[in-house]
């Protein structure tokens, strides 16, 4: 299993889900779980996305591991 972890700063784009969707859509094409992703936040917890929505990120520190980092862009 690969796993992609999303870094998502304050204010990050909403559109950054539409790239989540790409590993999901995989998923399911395949039928099992090729791609595992997470998101992460500075701190941990609540971080809210251009649009106002509400996302709960996993705590980033030094010991965060993926195979591949993403990195959402502020508005």
């Amino acid at each position: 299993m690969h796993r992609i972890g999303y870094v998502l700063p304050e204010g990050f784009q909403v559109m950054t889900f539409g790239t989540q969707a790409v590993f999901e859509f995989a998923n399911l094409l395949a039928r099992r779980t090729v791609y595992q992703v997470e998101s992460y936040a500075l701190g941990g917890g609540a971080v809210r996305a251009s649009a106002g929505l509400g996302v709960q990120g996993k705590p980033l520190t030094a010991g965060s591991s993926a195979d591949t980092w993403m990195v959402a862009r502020r508005a």
